[in-house]
């Protein structure tokens, strides 16, 4: 999907279910007439959407977006239902969770953007979520397990992981000169790690963690061979804040949400 979208533009770290951080930051720093960019972990799917919606307007978020004129664009991270990011689930005036390989186009910047992570902490959502049926199942023997799974809050999905897809590539007819992303390729920081108590309960984990770093180096080396002029590379996931240059890249990791504060930084006009 290709999007038209006004500057200035903000990219935003994970969020994990904070909507209430976003209003107060739209007014904190005067925000209007410009679009934000959220980096994953938005926090999508562990309600139903008609829930989803019920909690935004009871935080009037979209009463300010639309009174400023600001415009949320949400990209998938690993702790996101993907059904929801098929441009159709939401796609409001002003709040869109759009799909991997969208495009956002702008008077100055081509933003490639492409969602997806590996949950660390998955072994444990995997066992909440069994536990769970089991519970529901008690009371409803005579439901499948696949009619309760649709109904009992979900807070892990198997298609998590970011996808390599050399056609959509080529297939993109603008110059990218920013890619968002919600994890990073192998090459940036920070370097890929198998510590501590989620690599030593998941025993595969350490090797999916690699194989996810390895699709986004796919993604970026593939970019640079069709020659277009990356000068920005965003991206949240790992909780850190922290600016290199690597390949010629301005590769900017973004912190989560902390103390009640977002992790946001223009995107500037150089």
């Amino acid at each position: 999907m290709v999007y038209n979208i006004q500057e200035p533009i903000y990219i935003c770290g994970d969020i994990h279910g904070q909507f209430d951080l976003i209003k107060p930051h739209i007014e904190k720093y005067d925000l209007s007439n410009c679009s934000i960019i959220f980096c994953g972990d938005i926090g999508l799917g562990f309600t139903s959407v008609k829930n989803w919606f019920k909690n935004i307007i009871k935080l009037k978020l979209f009463k300010i977006l639309e009174k400023r004129n600001v415009d949320l664009y949400f990209i998938r991270g690993n702790h996101d239902n993907p059904s929801w990011f098929d441009d159709k689930t939401i796609s409001e005036p002003h709040i869109k969770a759009i799909s991997d390989y969208s495009v956002l186009l702008s008077s100055n910047h081509n933003i490639l953007c492409v969602g997806g992570g590996i949950s660390i902490d998955r072994s444990d959502r995997i066992l909440k979520m069994k536990f769970d049926i089991l519970q529901y199942r008690k009371y409803n023997p005579h439901l499948t397990t696949k009619e309760i799974e649709s109904k009992i809050s979900k807070c892990y999905w198997e298609t998590e992981a970011p996808k390599y897809s050399p056609t959509k590539i080529d297939n993109i007819i603008q110059s990218i000169d920013v890619v968002c992303t919600h994890v990073a390729p192998k090459e940036f920081s920070p370097l890929p790690l198998n510590r501590g108590y989620w690599f030593r309960v998941d025993p595969m984990l350490h090797l999916d963690c690699s194989k996810e770093r390895e699709v986004l180096s796919q993604i970026k080396q593939h970019l640079l061979s069709k020659n277009h002029p990356i000068k920005y590379w965003f991206y949240g996931h790992y909780h850190l804040n922290e600016n290199n240059i690597i390949d010629g890249i301005k590769t900017v990791l973004l912190d989560m949400a902390r103390d009640k504060e977002l992790s946001m930084i223009e995107l500037r006009n150089e």
